[in-house]
């Protein structure tokens, strides 16, 4: 005979069996072995709390105490789906009145303490944060608001709520931290403690919580801040904690414990595939899955295989991941929220390298050529050779862009231009759009920074004036920046699609060119809604520009596959089709 009961605190299932009745925890979700009480422990977790009342309960080998299903009915009531809807007395703005689907996600939303909005790119996630936030602060369940967004984002968000909070302007403050001085810090801090009659709204940069050991300063004036107020937060562009195992996800996971209520939201929740699910719905609750840790979640979601069974080849019990998720989850895409105009894909404009381009571009494909049929021949692992393509490819596109990369004699990095700016085929082409279309604002896109320099100077010296959009710019200098194009004063914008892809509208620019991509296909899916979104009244024409024997092939077939560089590399080598560059 076998045991089942519950630890002391009554929070995880027990199970003592003899050795001939250890099949029945096979298939448990999440377990593990317990040497010193010579016990089975099961964590008490939603889809163990199932499978102990569905598989262990019913077998007749097993005597069960009492307090197992006070503890199963704890567990599944924490998961108890609640449709309440959103309160009919809250007031929104009569200029700014929700769509159908915003609308659809705040009565979805409403009376759970966590949820997330998979809502595209361009469907007004931040409005529905607003909403959602003021409409728990009038309800006396929160006094504080906290909003996690890509730094070059965060004083948009203030904008935002400026025009979507119904609040009387007394009632409501909200502020971006600037913790990067002791004055500066101290006004921040001011307001931990401060007005607790009126919401406080933060908007933070998510990436200011990478720090390490000694968490930073942004972590520290957050973790404060939420102990002291009843604080909701929300993860903005939540992909980016998908990673179980990185500093950023397990601070922004810990800072969302001390809040009561957790929200996250994103356009593209699984960029790489469903494992990216784990650690955002993780941050919501542990309870949604059910499931204690990663390595449970992908032993029961992934199927491995390919080179030391490390790669994931296809997924398992999808409908069941599916089936726990839908309840806490509002998906809409963009062609459901709003009747846009069409995206035009133009063909690319070819250009040819230059006679100096040639010839170091094919002095380095000809010595890294030998280095790749080396590790080829040698059978290493495949994630190896596509590291090795990927750091050949950028070698390769530097020079396509014009510029190379080297060490100096005292190991510092240098570039240095092929060719002038003024001579580059691709800049040429630029130089006829514009020249050829003098009334329309350009967006153009690169990955490249020393290019976005070049290619800013160079057409504000031709008499187009353009402004500039990227990480290395001061938060002033960005608003600034955003403004002048926003406003027409500064007709043209070049940008990376790391900094600019992300949160911000372009609308008014119809026209969108890509001198260089990422090798990333979530930078060229967000960069291209910039422009195209809620808003947007004309048809969006974008156009490639590509160098003809470049990567810049290979990157483009990518990302028309939707695919990332790397994963498009692997194919191609698995089924042993020729890369255009190698």
């Amino acid at each position: 005979m076998g045991f089942l009961t519950t630890d002391s605190k009554c929070e995880n299932f027990l199970l003592e069996i003899p050795f001939h009745l250890n099949s029945l925890v096979q298939h448990a979700p999440s377990r593990r072995f317990l040497k010193k009480k010579g016990a089975w422990f099961l964590q008490g977790l939603r889809l163990n709390a199932e499978y102990v009342r569905s598989t262990i309960i019913p077998d007749s080998n097993i005597e069960i105490d009492d307090r197992v299903y006070d503890l199963i009915e704890k567990i599944l009531a924490k998961t108890a789906v609640r449709e309440i809807p959103f309160p009919a007395w809250y007031r929104f703005k009569p200029t700014v009145f929700p769509m159908e689907k915003q609308l659809e996600a705040l009565n979805k939303s409403w009376g759970k303490n966590f949820f997330c909005f998979a809502m595209d790119r361009g469907t007004g996630k931040t409005k529905v944060y607003i909403e959602t936030g003021t409409a728990l602060f009038l309800d006396g369940q929160i006094e504080a608001m906290v909003i996690l967004t890509k730094n070059t984002v965060t004083d948009k968000i203030i904008k935002e709520v400026g025009k979507h909070c119904p609040l009387e302007a007394k009632r409501w403050t909200a502020v971006v931290p600037i913790l990067n001085s002791k004055p500066k810090k101290r006004e921040a801090r001011s307001l931990i403690d401060s007005q607790p009659e009126i919401l406080k709204i933060l908007s933070m940069g998510i990436e200011s919580f990478s720090v390490g050991e000694q968490k930073g300063n942004a972590f520290e004036f957050l973790w404060d801040f939420v102990a002291v107020n009843k604080t909701a937060i929300f993860v903005d562009e939540s992909h980016m904690i998908k990673t179980p195992s990185s500093i950023r996800t397990k601070n922004i996971t810990a800072i969302g414990g001390m809040c009561t209520h957790r929200y996250v939201g994103s356009g593209t929740l699984s960029p790489a595939g469903l494992l990216d699910l784990y650690s955002q719905y993780q941050f919501l609750s542990q309870d949604i899955v059910g499931i204690g840790n990663y390595y449970s979640f992908k032993h029961r979601y992934a199927v491995m295989g390919g080179f030391e069974n490390k790669e994931v080849v296809g997924y398992d019990n999808v409908e069941e991941l599916m089936t726990l998720l839908r309840p806490w989850t509002f998906q809409v895409s963009k062609e459901e929220m709003v009747d846009l105009p069409p995206k035009i894909f133009t063909e690319p404009i070819i250009v040819q390298m230059t006679a100096e381009q040639k010839k170091i571009y094919n002095d380095i494909k000809k010595k890294k050529a030998v280095i790749i049929n080396d590790i080829l021949d040698s059978g290493e692992n495949l994630e190896i050779v596509v590291e090795e393509i990927l750091q050949i490819y950028a070698l390769l596109r530097q020079v396509a862009t014009g510029f190379i990369s080297y060490d100096d004699e005292d190991g510092k990095r240098q570039r240095q231009w092929i060719i002038p700016p003024e001579k580059n085929p691709k800049y040429k082409e630029l130089i006829y759009l514009l020249e050829s279309n003098p009334k329309k604002p350009f967006t153009f896109w690169t990955c490249h920074l020393m290019e976005l320099h070049a290619v800013h100077k160079l057409l504000n010296e031709k008499g187009f004036p353009i402004g500039k959009f990227h990480g290395a710019m001061t938060r002033e200098e960005r608003i600034e920046a955003l403004d002048d194009f926003e406003t027409g004063r500064v007709p043209h914008l070049i940008a990376t699609p790391g900094t600019g892809g992300t949160g911000l509208d372009f609308i008014h620019s119809s026209d969108v060119v890509y001198i260089s991509n990422s090798n990333k296909f979530i930078d060229r899916a967000q960069s291209e809604d910039r422009n195209h979104r809620k808003g947007t009244i004309n048809k969006v024409v974008y156009t490639d520009i590509i160098m003809a024997g470049t990567p810049d092939e290979d990157v483009r077939k990518a990302l028309a596959q939707h695919q990332d560089l790397s994963d498009y590399i692997e194919e191609q080598l698995k089924d042993k089709y020729p890369l255009t560059t190698l």
